[in-house]
């Protein structure tokens, strides 16, 4: 078989197949340092050492007034080690949340809940307050409309049920 039909048959290309890959240290090109850029990146002190490749390079501009290239500047801010880690993964926790509302005694947490109820007539609003830690109705309420006054209502009528008095408890 010659060398065509194989590599016809295996759908290679000619330069593919006869490609030699030059030595990894011949095909990477060093360039050197830039002294200017390391002078100017050594004498760095304080909040500027907290910046990003991209915001040093605006900020160097300004302060040294040279021109340098944001992907220079990257270059010789990871060789000096003065990249800082780029994005921090923050690790999920499972139910985060739930966990900051975990409530460890009675009458710490109330949730209200409006409910709208069907009736013959029409519908009717229920106004119902819960104790989170033992899932205990602390009041209800019913009325033709949903308002701010009724809600209110319902809460102090909460407040009298749990503590008896509407005034605070000082300690």
């Amino acid at each position: 078989m010659r060398l065509r039909s194989a590599l016809k048959y295996l759908d290679i290309s000619k330069s593919s197949y006869c490609h030699k890959p030059k030595a990894r240290s011949e095909s990477r090109r060093v360039t050197p340092l830039d002294a200017r850029l390391e002078l100017a990146l050594s004498s760095l002190k304080g909040h500027e050492l907290t910046l990003g490749h991209g915001k040093m390079t605006d900020y160097l501009r300004e302060k040294e007034g040279y021109i340098w290239n944001h992907k220079k500047m990257y270059r010789h801010m990871q060789i000096m080690h003065l990249l800082q880690p780029r994005h921090v993964k923050k690790r999920w926790l499972k139910n985060r949340r739930l966990s900051a509302m975990c409530v460890l005694a009675s009458n710490l947490r109330w949730e209200m809940d409006i409910t709208f109820v069907p009736t013959g007539t029409g519908a009717m609003c229920l106004f119902v307050i819960i104790d989170t830690y033992d899932k205990d109705i602390v009041s209800d309420s019913m009325d033709i409309r949903a308002t701010a006054e009724q809600a209110s209502q319902c809460l102090k009528q909460a407040v009298l049920n749990r503590f008896g008095t509407l005034s605070a408890q000082g300690g």
